[in-house]
């Protein structure tokens, strides 16, 4: 963990750089050495954003948790999903599961096997399933 304090101008521009940085590479740590953390953490430390999901990736969104589209086809329109479930300048209440599966897919990029196995969840089938119905639900959150 690093805390920084900025007591002069020096300091302050060291410290928005340093968030800048911590902004840029959180998503790539999720991946990799941050892949087990668990969905609350990430939560807490999440960047805010107050992008917004477009039209577009509002459809594509849609027309996967219908099984029109397959996860490869929205997987950044989920990631952007997620990053705004995420933020906590909405405070969106979402189902636990919901943004734990969100996450696991998204951000961490964990398949459907390892998925289903950390949310103690039947299968590979169950685990897609939650997926879908956690798009639906961050899908109407955030209207």
């Amino acid at each position: 963990m690093l805390m920084l304090a900025p007591l002069s101008g020096n300091g302050e521009m060291l410290m928005q750089n340093c968030q800048e940085r911590y902004l840029e590479t959180l998503p790539y740590l999720l991946r990799g050495g941050l892949s087990d953390l668990e969905t609350n953490i990430i939560q807490r430390a999440f960047p805010h954003t107050s992008d917004a999901l477009t039209k577009e990736s509002r459809s594509r969104l849609e027309l996967f948790s219908t099984h029109a589209l397959s996860l490869d086809a929205v997987l950044p329109d989920l990631h952007q999903l997620t990053r705004l479930l995420l933020s906590g300048e909405r405070h969106i209440d979402i189902k636990p599961e919901h943004l734990a599966c969100l996450v696991s897919y998204s951000l961490q990029e964990i398949d459907s096997k390892d998925v289903a196995t950390r949310l103690e969840i039947a299968g590979k089938s169950a685990a897609e399933k939650l997926l879908r119905d956690a798009t639906t639900e961050g899908l109407q959150r955030l209207q």
